[in-house]
């Protein structure tokens, strides 16, 4: 498989990751008030253990979450929201959730999301803007929400804030959200009528990745018919809803989150999900909250 030079960064952000640190001590003059117990979270179970030592089944209303080690077996009521692993935490309720949207609407978020952070959702990230979306946030606001948070992290999602020619931008379009690039790079004319968007009609930019993609889909415009592009979109999204929504998998790690999402999502390619499932690494084949 070949990756690009955003690839090789994650590969390396993937190293130093455990690196971080934190704490730190109180002076002398430290007026703050004393640690106080923090509160008991009644809608997590927590388990010691990673989350391929365990097996999750569903249970009438409930689960129950096996301990492949030992063959514990703990129930888990209708009450418990989330199961925290020592590596991942798991969305219980993010499958139900999708489910009130409809497979168009989660589709066209889960979309949205890859080609804006390039990266694939978390369950958490992806629960709260279908809870969003369907209290009234449109597309259009969270496309730019999303672009706003891209520029923050420019090695990882190919998107940044010094790039002032709206072509450069679209460039990028193409590149991070549709594999376009170099022999397939798009022609200068389509780099043209996609600018004009943002020049002449003045759409945002998150705006209009939310237009190509929805161009893509809809076979029409410039990226309409390119089967590759629709392809890698189908790739992706299959990823995405399978991480996010089949699978509820948040990271514990917001950093860990970041660098492995971004490495499965530049792990797909029009031909292949494979190496991007290898890299999730789920044991437990038989979970899936979207199954009856």
């Amino acid at each position: 498989m070949k990756f690009d030079s955003r690839a090789i960064a994650v590969s390396i952000a993937l190293l130093v990751a455990g690196c971080g640190g934190g704490g730190g001590g109180g002076g002398g003059g430290d007026t703050s008030p004393p640690a106080q117990n923090p509160p008991v979270v009644v809608d997590t179970a927590t388990f010691a253990g990673t989350r391929n030592d365990f097996s999750i089944a569903r249970a009438g209303s409930g689960y129950t979450v096996t301990d492949k080690r030992t063959n514990a077996v703990t129930n888990v009521g209708s009450t418990i929201t989330t199961l925290r692993f020592t590596d991942i935490t798991i969305n219980l309720t993010v499958g139900s959730k999708a489910a009130t949207m409809g497979s168009a609407g989660v589709n066209a978020l889960v979309d949205l999301y890859i080609a804006s952070l390039s990266r694939v959702p978390d369950a958490d990230s992806l629960a709260s803007l279908i809870t969003r979306h369907s209290a009234g946030t449109t597309m259009a606001q969270i496309a730019d929400e999303l672009y706003a948070q891209a520029v923050v992290h420019p090695a990882l999602t190919g998107y940044s804030s010094a790039m002032t020619k709206t072509s450069d931008f679209v460039e990028a379009v193409y590149k991070n959200a549709f594999g376009r690039t170099g022999a397939t790079a798009p022609t200068a004319g389509d780099v043209a009528t996609w600018s004009a968007r943002i020049d002449t009609d003045g759409i945002t930019r998150g705006a209009l990745i939310l237009d190509m993609v929805n161009s893509a889909r809809s076979g029409s415009g410039t990226l309409g018919g390119d089967a590759t592009v629709v392809s890698l979109l189908n790739n992706k999204l299959t990823v995405g809803k399978y991480f996010a929504i089949e699978q509820g998998i948040n990271y514990n790690s917001r950093d860990d989150s970041r660098n492995w999402r971004t490495s499965i999502s530049l792990a797909v390619t029009s031909s292949d999900t494979t190496a991007a499932i290898t890299l999730i690494n789920m044991t437990d084949t038989s979970f899936n909250l979207t199954a009856n």
